[in-house]
């Protein structure tokens, strides 16, 4: 269930549970000025290859990552 500080959702490929989503914060410094947003997913051995978890890490064109983020974020 999605919360504010972390969360997790199920990926759905052909109608079938094909693995997950879980977004957490996470801190590389102090903890009150130094955190993002971290995003790990995981995709079940017999949905790979077809593209599950390549569609989930792009969007509108671009790969974004933690050191992308940070940067934008300032």
């Amino acid at each position: 269930m999605p919360g504010v500080d972390a969360g997790r959702l199920t990926v759905v490929a052909d109608g079938q549970p094909a693995g997950w989503v879980r977004w957490f914060q996470n801190t590389w410094g102090p903890v009150h000025t130094s955190w993002c947003w971290a995003i790990a997913i995981s995709v079940f051995a017999a949905h790979r290859g077809k593209g599950v978890g390549t569609h989930a890490q792009w969007r509108d064109g671009g790969r974004h990552d933690q050191v992308l983020y940070s940067i934008l974020r300032g």
